[in-house]
């Protein structure tokens, strides 16, 4: 009896089982990563490997175009990558795109790397934004540990992944760089393929390991399952941009100093009140330089005070220089090698500089302009006598509405148009008006 179990059961498992599990459709999730790599980046990728690995995805497919970013988001990444329970393939797509910088680590560190025709990979090196000048020797020493502990980490990278240890080092130490044909022959990549299609063809059947073992990928009639960000996370990823940053601190900026030359706007200061607080949402996920915010802080400073000081425009050159400066220094080139373009930085600038100059120019009108209320802007008013006057005595004349004691150097008869000229105690001195 027993036997005759166990058979009945197999035979089951074979009829439906068996089918059902050979039937199931491999489902590998994709993310197109086609920005530089931050702290919002990491909050992403770790969202798609916990979905892969609750729903036994068969594998992670990140297609990249990326300049580089932060390292400190590049390790969190990579070890993502290298304790993976699924297998990641990365796909440095379409033709045109690159992994630069940041993305070579993040190539090397996937199971299978893949490039497209007309893409390149490597620039590795850590960036100082600005060359030249003498280093002392505590620059020295510490741009020297930087690329000891960067080379260290791609070839570590290397090493585990099976790829070339050398060109790795090369990669960062010289900012190597290897189009596909010439990552595939030196090691550096696994795969040449012209879409993700053709890719996933020809990585049916191949092995990968994991921490728990090897893994004979099941790629053939694989669902590509695009993997869509939350609105939290693309609203972080957007606003931790460099080029976002820089533009909620233009806003900041501007509209700080509208609100002080244009008391009471309310709208100018309660949209620098909101860029403040997006900016340090957004700080949090990407290091901004201590030089560059003193040096745009100045800016606005210097603007604030030649709106009370008359310094013929030399303080808003000033600002505008300090603005641009802070604008090029704004993001740390020790610890990121990401950094606003220079033609946006140029044209923010001439932007911030325009802003000024209508201001300014408002208010020199404004201080040029007669008094529109008070004593003074009697001057120039005219008026009809009611009153005879003349030099041997006050009149009255009928201005504005009011009445005036006035006098006059020669007599004007009463119905005659005069126009004020001076004003004396409570009197008006009037001449006649054409």
């Amino acid at each position: 009896m027993p036997a005759i179990f166990r058979a009945i059961f197999i035979f089951l498992a074979s009829c439906f089982l068996l089918p059902a599990s050979a039937g199931a459709t491999p489902q590998i999730i994709h993310y197109t990563l086609d920005d530089t790599i931050h702290g919002g980046t990491v909050e992403i990728l770790e969202r798609i490997f916990d979905k892969a690995k609750k729903e036994n995805a068969e594998a992670i497919l990140i297609q990249m175009d990326t300049p580089g970013g932060l390292l400190d988001a590049t390790e969190e990444i990579v070890k993502l990558f290298l304790n993976s329970q699924n297998p990641v393939i990365v796909y440095v797509a379409p033709s045109g795109a690159k992994a630069g910088s940041a993305g070579t680590f993040i190539t090397l560190a996937a199971h299978i790397a893949a490039m497209a025709p007309g893409t390149y990979i490597g620039a590795a090196h850590p960036v100082e934004m600005f060359g030249g000048g003498e280093e002392n020797e505590q620059q020295k020493i510490m741009k020297k540990k930087i690329e000891s502990a960067t080379t260290s980490f791609i070839e570590a990278i290397a090493e585990q992944r099976g790829r070339n240890v050398e060109w790795a080092r090369k990669a960062v130490l010289e900012s190597e760089t290897l189009t596909q044909d010439k990552a595939l022959k030196n090691r550096v990549i696994d795969i040449v393929a012209p879409s993700k299609e053709e890719l996933l063809k020809v990585l049916h059947g191949r092995k990968v390991k994991l921490p728990d073992g090897e893994k004979t990928l099941n790629t053939q009639n694989a669902v590509l399952v695009p993997y869509e960000p939350g609105l939290k996370l693309r609203f972080l990823n957007t606003v931790a941009s460099p080029t976002m940053i820089y533009l909620l601190i233009l806003a900041m900026i501007a509209g700080i100093y509208l609100e002080i030359s244009h008391p009471g706007s309310i709208l100018p200061g309660a949209a620098a009140g909101a860029c403040l607080v997006l900016l340090l949402i957004a700080t949090r996920t990407l290091p901004v330089n201590a030089l560059g915010i003193l040096l745009m802080g100045t800016a606005l400073v210097l603007l604030i005070v030649e709106i009370y000081v008359v310094s013929y425009g030399l303080l808003t050159v000033g600002a505008i220089a300090c603005f641009f400066i802070g604008s090029l220094f704004l993001f740390d080139p020790v610890e990121t090698d990401v950094q606003v373009p220079l033609p946006f930085i140029i044209g923010s600038t001439g932007a911030l500089a325009a802003i000024a100059g209508v201001i300014g120019y408002s208010v020199v009108r404004t201080l040029g302009r007669k008094q529109a209320s008070g004593r003074e802007s009697m001057i120039g008013a005219r008026g009809t006598v009611e009153e005879s006057v003349g030099p041997e005595g006050p009149g009255k004349i009928f201005v504005q509405g009011e009445y005036w004691n006035a006098v006059s150097d020669v007599p004007i008869e009463k119905g005659a148009s005069v126009e004020i000229v001076e004003m004396r105690g409570l009197s008006v001195v009037v001449k006649k008006s054409g």
